[in-house]
């Protein structure tokens, strides 16, 4: 075109010219897709790169509708969904979303799509200009960190599966090493418990009954020297019985099994201080009933190791114990005020080798569902509070075959455990006292209804093995009076004797007893019974209990306390 003057331009002097020309250099240098396009989506402008990429040339797109264009071709959703960003464009939105676009090798090129309305000096929207970013890269980078954050999750996930399942073997080996010490408790137990009856069941019983054939022998002998032959027979049988009687009770103290808990934790206070100087007050309200069996004996092993804890390590001569109970639970506090320590340091000290027991103790209390708290500081003494149901759990609860086993240790050949009841003839005296006499050991039993049947004013109207068997004879042949063995299967003497006095208050009941346990006897008597006087004993102590209780009256005797040199 010339100018007015008849001069055709210089295209080097013309400002705009050169500007085109330097935008489009620019345009066509840039790494991105770039374009112009009408309001209504022709496009009527685009960079090199743009063609470059498709492979196509500006004639091959442009004056053509902008979805139609080969960059997508490649899909109808593409073009529909670029349709939409054409008209939300020209309403003057700026519209941007990741897509793909179709280039020369036939393959998708993922871009950073926008579209941006361009406005003149009015303001008036007037062209749409399209541009794309190849993130080819960034989309790669991104896949590769999902790759990377999955095998990451994944081997997460297999760790933590890992652990949990070494977590669970873990317990599962914890809990089978407690219930491993559990067992081996119980075992410990059951065979100090059978040990225990046979001392006192068999070897005791034959102690007793050769004594009183000796006593026998004693009273009819002929001369003096046979006399005194006989006396010290009777004192190295009365040292046999003491012996086997301390064994026994050193193994399973019948006071655990035959009186309960509270007077259990009573004996054990007496012979703390008998045996090492600890003072051991005990505060408790009433006996803890019903108490199962594996836990009443778990906590009085229990109370006896933090006791000979205080003796070894509290450096104090008191201690007090506290037993508690609701209807589901019993709770017991151990505490002095002696060094004390601190109880975060004990599982490091039992690594070391240093407080084990305190270890075994709760491990054992855990394992029937129970709890064990230490408080304490040192310098400041030590408190352990044991809380334990008042029934352990099933699984681990002392199987009652257990204890009928413990009931039928094997016996000598040729006893027998139960006795036959003769019954009165006719030919017995009205006036005398009408006896049961009810022990499970057939030696012991012949000796004592031997000598009393030797008496003119005793009649033995019954013979009991059991304490079950006692109850129906006192109900069958009503006597004046009931001879009671302490220890006795199937129902023991104090609970027998509380039945029969609940059922005839009238009838009197005295204990027999090889053991030699305050605590015992005092459950005896509190059961109802008169008094009760020791098998090995001098028979006219036997003979003047029956007399007085069948008069209507207690005998003057107190009790045996434990530590009576003549005391079984």
């Amino acid at each position: 075109m010339a100018d007015q003057s008849g001069r055709e331009p210089c295209a080097d002097q013309d400002p705009e010219s050169r500007s085109a020309r330097f935008l489009r250099h620019v345009l066509d240098s840039l790494f991105v897709f770039a374009g112009v396009c009408t309001r209504d989506g022709i496009l009527i402008e685009t960079n090199q790169p743009s063609l470059a990429a498709v492979g196509a040339s500006a004639e091959d797109v442009l004056g053509r509708p902008f979805p139609e264009t080969p960059w997508w071709s490649w899909s109808a959703e593409s073009k529909e969904r670029l349709r939409e960003a054409i008209r939300r464009a020209a309403a003057g939105e700026t519209v941007r979303y990741d897509t793909e676009l179709r280039v020369a090798d036939g393959s998708l090129m993922p871009v950073d799509f926008q579209l941006v309305p361009m406005r003149d000096d009015d303001g008036r929207i007037t062209h749409l200009i399209p541009s794309a970013i190849d993130i080819s890269e960034r989309i790669e980078t991104r896949r590769d960190l999902e790759r990377r954050e999955h095998v990451v999750a994944t081997l997460n996930q297999t760790l933590e599966t890992r652990v949990a399942e070494r977590s669970e073997l873990a317990e599962q080996r914890m809990a089978q090493l407690r219930q491993l010490a559990l067992e081996l408790s119980r075992a410990e137990q059951r065979e100090r418990r059978r040990l225990s009856q046979l001392l006192h069941d068999d070897l005791q019983q034959l102690l007793v009954a050769a004594r009183m054939r000796v006593g026998r022998i004693q009273k009819k002998a002929p001369d003096e020297s046979t006399r005194h032959q006989a006396e010290k027979a009777l004192d190295i049988l009365d040292q046999g019985i003491e012996t086997a009687r301390s064994l026994a009770t050193e193994l399973s103290p019948p006071v655990l099994h035959d009186g309960g808990l509270v007077q259990g934790v009573h004996w054990l206070a007496r012979r703390m201080h008998q045996q090492h100087g600890l003072r051991v007050t005990v505060a408790t309200e009433q006996e803890i009933m019903p108490l199962d069996t594996g836990v009443r004996i778990l906590l009085f092993e229990a109370v006896r190791e933090l006791l000979f804890n205080v003796v070894k390590h509290a450096g104090v001569k008191e201690a007090t114990v506290s037993i508690d109970a609701n209807e589901s639970d019993v709770t017991i506090r151990v505490q002095d005020g002696g060094r004390g320590f601190d109880p975060s340091t004990l599982d490091l000290r039992a690594a070391e080798g240093e407080g084990f027991g305190l270890l075994s103790i709760r491990e054992r209390i855990e394992a029937v569902g129970g709890t064990m708290h230490i408080d304490g500081h040192p310098g400041g003494g030590a408190r352990f509070t044991l809380t334990c149901p008042l029934r352990a759990e099933e699984a681990l609860a002392l199987p009652e075959a257990i204890e009928a086993a413990l009931a039928t240790v094997p016996r000598p050949a040729g006893e027998a455990r139960n006795a036959a009841s003769p019954e009165p003839s006719a030919a017995d005296d009205a006036g005398s006292i009408r006896i049961v006499v009810c022990d499970d050991h057939d030696l012991v039993r012949e000796g004592v209804v031997s000598m009393l049947r030797a008496q003119a004013d005793f009649q033995v109207v019954g013979e009991a093995a059991d304490g079950e068997e006692a109850v129906r004879l006192a109900n069958r042949l009503n006597p004046d009076l009931i001879v009671m063995d302490i220890t006795l299967p199937k129902l023991n003497g104090i609970e027998a004797t509380r039945r029969i006095k609940a059922e005839h208050p009238e009838m009197a009941v005295l204990g027999l007893s090889v053991h030699g346990e305050r605590e015992l006897t005092q459950a005896l008597t509190s059961a109802g019974a008169g008094a009760c006087v020791r098998k090995n004993g001098p028979a006219d102590e036997l003979f003047e209990a029956i007399r007085e209780l069948s008069g209507g009256h207690s005998p003057t005797r107190e009790p045996l306390p434990e530590g009576d040199p003549a005391a079984d």
